[in-house]
């Protein structure tokens, strides 16, 4: 068994780290903390822990200065930084010195932590001379791709930007002149099949293997890639200056489709890929990145391979998809769940390739969220049935969104089958009362509030059971119960009138006459001589 030491001047934090992670889980089962960079590096000199993760910011000694202390001791420790914020300049010199990985506090979770804790263990030696693990390269790419670190001073200088003054030491392994190409892989649907999937119980582990695999395939070029992050992996290669650009995006073009295979033959995944069409300079490489890695969260079809631009257009083309709510409520609460699967075939598998990402969302959670709150709303769900456990943000694939989307439906159209059957028995206990207060305020809103229902779905169930709408309905009570006074008593037509609802007798005598074709007074007259 192992132990790691947690360096850091917030108590919060070190008891934070002891307690959210199964340190256990990992082959740790001992714990030590110190408050300052010397305590730590006493505690070190004392234990000799297997891991270290330490602040960079802190009293009596930072932690660049525990680190080289550290490392003068041991050049093949292993050291996590951790800090509450994205310094630079800290992160630069925490990299050179050769740690494995710069994380933030706030965003730190265990799920964060594993892959680096299960790659650790294969990490034989860490090179010398003061470069990186492969591991401590792999994160120290991203990083540098996505702007959160910067190795120099002018972020457009193809030379100074990249390499550090006094060791030379660029984030990849090409030059400045090569032709480069990127290109993105993703595990499609990924936090969908990592909280669903049985063969992602382990998603280190998986990841892991999936690196393995891409490393594999990458070999027999010159290239550099990213960690395995959030389901998705960048790798850079270089073709060299002598390629042409043609030449370049088609070689982009094989390698992804390569990646792709080899990924779902070995691990049994789906993967998505998106390549750069056409050669960049090493300056170019973080502006690529954030374009890719901007695209890989939107919707494309399942296994999608081509270039970024491509996918780009493909999005913008189709501003004019608009899905009419209403109607889709209204058949959901008719129980027309064969017209519903109709539209959703129409919707995610051919409207929804030519929809942008912000009418699909709309889409999704407008469709869903609104026939859930109707029906929770009216009574007829609990509060919580599951329906929302995952959301849009769980896919990137529109087949994934279309499958969840049925599914959604056929268990809101359960849920709602069993709720009718119930919410059914309710329809007579309002006739019975609506019967005893012809004389009182019946509108549709003022039922509803009295009997804490919602009033779109009374009318809805109104209609189903009765076969007219609610509105009819109780109208033609009144008028029913009219009739009986107007042949059974002797009150006045404005008695009557104020006895079934009409508090102006006017208008009762207008609706009287639209339903019997003739005024209450001969009504009246006609029953007497009959």
């Amino acid at each position: 068994m192992k132990s790691v030491l947690i360096v850091d001047d917030e108590a919060f934090v070190r008891a934070g780290l002891k307690e959210s992670i199964d340190w256990p889980k990992f082959g740790y089962d001992h714990i030590y903390e110190a408050d300052n960079g010397l305590k730590g590096l006493q505690e070190y000199k004392r234990l000799r822990t297997d891991l270290i993760m330490t602040d960079i910011r802190m009293p009596i000694m930072d932690g660049i200065d525990f680190c080289t202390e550290i490392l003068k001791l041991n050049r093949n420790a292993k050291i996590i930084v951790i800090s509450s914020f994205m310094d630079f300049e800290y992160v630069r010199q925490a990299f050179k010195l050769g740690v494995m990985d710069y994380l933030l506090k706030h965003q730190m979770t265990e799920q964060q932590l594993a892959p680096i804790l299960l790659r650790l263990e294969e990490e034989e030696e860490q090179e010398r001379d003061g470069s990186f693990s492969k591991l401590g390269k792999q994160a120290y790419l991203r990083h540098w791709l996505a702007g959160t670190l910067h190795v120099g001073a002018n972020s457009h200088d193809p030379h100074g930007s990249h390499a550090s003054p006094n060791t030379g030491f660029r984030p990849y392994s090409f030059s400045a002149e090569d032709h480069l190409q990127m290109i993105a892989i993703q595990i499609d649907d990924y936090k969908w099949i990592k909280k669903n999937s049985s063969l992602w119980a382990n998603p280190a582990e998986r990841e892991a293997r999936a690196a393995t695999v891409a490393e594999e395939v990458l070999a027999s070029y010159q290239s550099d890639i990213t960690e395995w992050h959030e389901g998705s992996l960048f790798a850079i290669i270089s073709f060299g200056s002598r390629l042409s650009r043609s030449e370049a995006y088609a070689n982009a073009a094989q390698i992804t489709q390569k990646l792709q295979r080899e990924l779902q033959r070995e691990l049994g995944i789906a993967v998505s890929g998106l390549y750069y069409p056409l050669p960049v300079t090493a300056a170019e490489l973080p502006e690529c990145y954030c374009r890719i890695n901007a695209e890989l969260g939107r919707f494309h079809r399942r296994g999608y391979i081509g270039p970024y631009e491509t996918e780009r257009r493909q999005k913008s083309d189709g501003n004019s998809q608009r899905v009419d709510l209403g109607e889709w409520k209204n058949k959901l609460l008719q129980g027309q769940l064969a017209w519903l699967m109709n539209e959703l075939d129409i919707l995610w598998l051919h409207k929804g390739p030519g929809m942008n990402e912000s009418e699909i969302r709309m889409c999704f959670r407008e469709i869903i969220n609104t026939f859930y709150n109707e029906f929770q709303v009216g009574s007829l769900l609990a509060s919580s049935e599951g329906l929302m456990d995952l959301s849009v943000e769980h896919f990137t694939t529109f087949e994934g969104l279309y499958e969840w989307s049925v599914l959604c439906v056929e268990h809101l159209r359960r849920l709602s089958a069993g709720a009718v059957k119930k919410a059914s028995s309710k329809i007579r206990s309002f006739q019975l009362y609506i019967e005893a207060h012809l004389h009182e305020d019946l509108s549709l809103d003022a039922m509803a509030e009295k009997m804490h229902f919602n009033k779109i779905y009374l009318s809805e169930l109104f209609k189903q059971a009765v076969g007219m709408t609610y509105t009819q309905y109780v109208t033609e009570a009144r008028m029913a119960h009219a009739r009986r006074l107007l042949t059974q008593s002797a009150l006045s037509i404005q008695e009557i009138s104020e006895q079934v609802g009409f508090n102006d007798a006017a208008y009762f005598i207008k609706t009287f006459r639209k339903y019997t074709g003739q005024s209450p007074l001969k009504f009246r007259k006609q029953s007497a001589e009959a």
